[in-house]
């Protein structure tokens, strides 16, 4: 008993610390509507079970205060579509109710852990997509199965009230299977919780697989391991297939059992004549709703304990104090001739993870050079750059910069949909010359017919070429005041010319330029320092020249 009354609260402050996460308006007074609502339901059931047993028998009889209303409907037929009507009026406001609500803690869930994830800076994309996207589900049912478990309860007590006052002797043959129900629904919440974690780290497996494939699919497609990687992941969701159908059919079961007891004890009373004389249409028909009500509450009960696991990953993410490494990196206004940034000691790991990416590192990077970095999938080249420029904060050790003035180009570009214009000048906080950008897109041909040189162009990364998407990206950095531009694989899908087109125009900014690539040879005659990473028991080895 002491330990379900710990699981009691447990859960209330789990309701508690979620309600205050989710920041949605009136929750308590939603919730409240939405068990009022149930309530009519309930009263309806009856009234209307009351109803028509009595029309088909040809008899009323109820001690039941508001017996008169019954008798009122009894003797004008007409109202009884009206009542039906109403019924479901209060079933359709409550299920509109409860889904506006489920879909603003989903936004505000959402926008929560973006927030979270940009202040934090550490989480992988995988864990990112995680948390925003499947984490943000399971926590938004957590209020969909409290709800139904309110609403459960609401029913089964007055279903219970009714028929205790009905026949209260047959009634007890009901309490007794209600009372054999505990242990086998204890047994099944037990087992479909299991599954439920099972479920959780599982799910998280899929994402980082659809993580790894997404990033390597040039590699893996080039290496002819699609066919392989394929198969891989598919054993990976058949797997997680799998343990959700175990919990889905515990989860089911615990809402059937109910009903199925329900009829298999009428199923006995009809064979006991002392009792079936007892036992009138209303009294099937409410019992019929009190044990699909307690199916329906056990079954929100059983999601709402399941769902728990997920609320106290929310709660761990919400708790998981990352030390607040700003001080790690510092922004040095004076110009330093000796570098431009400069890392000294500095060890970093991602959250979540056991190894550290880097340990006690050192580089230096010296104004107006071009540095290359190469290495292996996975070999940190992408968190570099990300340290570099304050994005990350190592763990231990010290970066500084003498500029806080970055520009970045990925193998895939950001490109908005609108404009030409919108998406050259994106982050700017200047304006810059119609003419200046034309002349810079038209140098680098970014279209071949020139009607297309419209900056007032509506474009997205459906109508442009990979390549086409890097040229306006480029652009975007060259008309940016920043001193240090950063490329992430940004020339993978240029051709020479471009290619040599752009480092023109990158040399004539006299910037410094920090560039990951996995084809460092493309760059051999105009790269001033080479950082190559290799990967040896999980350490990374940086080698310079």
């Amino acid at each position: 008993m002491r330990q379900n009354i710990t699981k009691l609260n447990n859960m209330l402050k789990d309701i508690i610390f979620i309600s205050r996460a989710t920041n949605t308006k009136n929750k308590k007074f939603r919730i409240s509507t939405v068990v009022i609502f149930a309530n009519l339901t309930a009263a309806s059931d009856i009234g209307i079970i009351l109803i028509f047993s009595s029309i088909i028998t040809g008899s009323f009889q109820s001690d039941n205060p508001l017996s008169f209303l019954v008798q009122l409907f009894i003797d004008n037929k007409i109202f009884i579509p009206l009542l039906v009507i109403i019924r479901f009026i209060f079933v359709f406001i409550n299920s509109i109710i409860m889904k506006k609500l489920e879909f603003e803690i989903i936004e505000n869930l959402r926008t929560y852990f973006l927030k979270e994830i940009f202040k934090r800076s550490n989480y992988s994309i995988s864990d990112a997509y995680f948390y925003i996207n499947s984490l943000t589900g399971h926590i938004s049912f957590f209020y969909s199965a409290f709800t139904s478990a309110l609403n459960g309860i609401v029913q089964f007590f007055a279903y219970s009230a009714y028929l205790l006052l009905a026949d209260p002797a047959t009634s007890l043959f009901f309490v007794g299977g209600i009372v054999i129900l505990y242990y086998p629904l204890k047994i099944i919440t037990k087992s479909t919780r299991k599954f439920t974690n099972e479920v959780y780290w599982q799910s998280w497996s899929v994402f980082n697989e659809i993580e790894k494939l997404i990033e390597n699919i040039y590699l893996i497609k080039v290496l002819k391991k699609d066919r392989d990687e394929i198969s891989n992941f598919d054993t990976i969701q058949k797997k997680l297939n799998q343990i959700d159908l175990k919990k889905t059919i515990y989860n089911s079961v615990s809402g059937f059992i109910p009903t199925f007891l329900t009829m298999f004890v009428l199923g006995i009373l009809v064979n006991i004549p002392r009792l079936v004389t007892s036992l009138t249409l209303d009294f099937i028909g409410v019992t019929l709703r009190l044990f699909q009500a307690l199916g329906n509450m056990s079954k929100s009960i059983n999601s709402l304990l399941n769902s728990q696991i997920h609320i106290h990953k929310f709660i761990e993410f919400s708790n998981n104090s990352i030390p607040d490494n700003t001080d790690n990196y510092k922004y040095i206004k004076e110009p330093n001739p000796s570098f431009v940034i400069k890392a000294e000691n500095i060890s970093f790991k991602y959250a979540n993870a056991d190894i550290e990416l880097f340990s006690n590192l050192n580089i230096t990077i010296r104004e107006g050079t071009h540095t290359v970095i190469t290495g292996p999938n996975g070999s940190g080249k992408s968190t570099l750059l990300g340290l570099f420029s304050g994005i990350h904060f190592p763990n231990k050790g010290l970066i500084q910069s003498t500029t806080n003035n970055f520009g970045y180009i990925g193998a895939t570009p950001f490109i908005l949909k609108a404009t030409l214009r919108e998406n050259l000048t994106y982050g700017l906080k200047r304006q810059v010359d119609d003419e200046y950008l034309l002349t810079k897109i038209k140098y680098l041909e970014l279209f071949k017919e020139e009607i297309n040189y419209d900056l007032n162009k509506e474009i997205s990364n459906k109508t442009l070429s990979s390549g086409q998407m890097q040229k306006i990206a480029f652009v975007r950095a060259l008309v940016s005041d920043m001193n240090i531009l950063l490329l992430d694989e940004s020339t993978a899908n240029l051709d020479k010319s471009s290619q040599e087109k752009i480092f023109i125009l990158l040399k004539d900014r006299n910037i410094t330029i920090i560039n990951s690539t996995h084809e460092p040879e493309n760059f051999k005659s105009i790269a001033t320092n080479f950082i190559q990473i290799s990967i040896k028991d999980d350490l990374r080895i940086l080698r310079f020249s």
